[in-house]
């Protein structure tokens, strides 16, 4: 089901050029950090995405929403204020039913997925460890081990489940509020834009 982890042995501690870091210490990539994924998992990663692409649009199309509702209130029709307002009202709380949805989706489907690669790894890693002869733990501490591959494999699945989750949404959020917004006034969104780099560093 999923391949042993890579460990060290007698000669592999650094890389030839001497670059500093050994091979087995670097840090892996996102790709690599799903090697353990099945089948199973990778279709519940496309599920968790298409609801992360859902959430984050939803807060740009919530301002959309909330700004033609305000809008609303000039019109001269009595009853074709009324009408909209209980249309756009009817819109905004769809919005915020959908999020649920999808956000509890999105939640589910990635800390699942994060626990899984955790769950292999440690198997895997404690697979290569039972390989090892005895000699390698003469000089290494046993229990530093065990609580060494527990650490980092928590941090994984922290990274990998709601973190990812929410980073990818916010990415949405921002890449789907600026297109709303050079839409409805791309002068005012340019201005916007050009004052961000600004703003952040004065934060």
């Amino acid at each position: 089901m999923c391949n042993a982890a890579h460990l060290p042995s007698k000669g592999q501690g650094s890389d030839s050029k001497g670059s500093g870091a050994p091979k087995w210490q670097r840090n892996a990539s996102l790709r690599q950090l799903y090697r353990f994924a099945s089948k199973t998992d990778r279709w519940q990663m496309v599920a968790g995405v298409s609801a992360v692409v859902v959430s984050g649009a939803n807060q740009p199309l919530q301002l959309v929403v909330f700004g033609q509702l305000l809008d609303s209130f000039n019109l001269t029709d009595k009853s074709e204020v009324q009408r909209r307002i209980f249309f756009l009202a009817g819109m905004y709380a769809a919005l915020g039913v959908q999020q649920l949805i999808t956000i509890s989706i999105q939640t589910a489907c990635f800390t699942t997925v994060a626990a899984r690669q955790s769950l292999r790894m440690r198997a895997a890693y404690f697979a290569a460890l039972a390989r090892r002869p005895l000699s390698f733990f003469d000089g290494a501490d046993a229990g530093g081990l065990a609580s060494s591959v527990l650490e980092k494999t928590t941090a994984v699945q922290a990274g990998l489940g709601d973190d990812l989750a929410q980073l990818l949404q916010r990415l949405v959020a921002f890449v789907t509020g600026l297109a709303c917004a050079l839409y409805f006034s791309w002068q005012l969104a340019l201005v916007s834009t050009a004052a961000v780099p600004l703003l952040a560093l004065c934060v």
